[in-house]
């Protein structure tokens, strides 16, 4: 249950889609919108070659882009009451995403910012 980019089309789960508010939703459309924007899937695979499959140490670089989206997206909908709310609704991927509790404090960090 989640959100994707793919071949320049966002795609979000019928169960995700069910549980978002209007500003949720955006707010999912401007995280992976950052995601397309930086080429973050090419990215990926790249580094997936150059780390040699290490999957720990290619998941290193996959947080911190997560990171990188949830800002822009925090930015762009200007919305942090909305996004802590929608982390509810999220399934953190142990590995492949930072923890529910990173992401929080990343955007109680931009309160007062935008």
């Amino acid at each position: 249950m989640g959100a994707t980019v793919f071949l320049d089309k966002i795609y979000i789960s019928k169960d995700l889609d069910a549980k978002l508010t209007p500003t949720e939703r955006h707010i999912i459309w401007a995280h992976e919108l950052y995601h397309s924007l930086c080429e973050h899937r090419i990215q990926l695979i790249l580094l997936w070659f150059l780390c040699l499959g290490i999957a720990p140490l290619v998941n290193i670089f996959r947080r911190r882009m997560e990171l990188e989206a949830d800002r822009y997206a925090i930015y762009k909908t200007r919305d942090i009451d909305a996004f802590i709310g929608l982390m509810d609704k999220l399934e953190h991927g142990k590995s492949t995403h930072p923890a529910k509790e990173e992401r929080i404090k990343l955007a109680e960090a931009m309160r007062g910012k935008i």
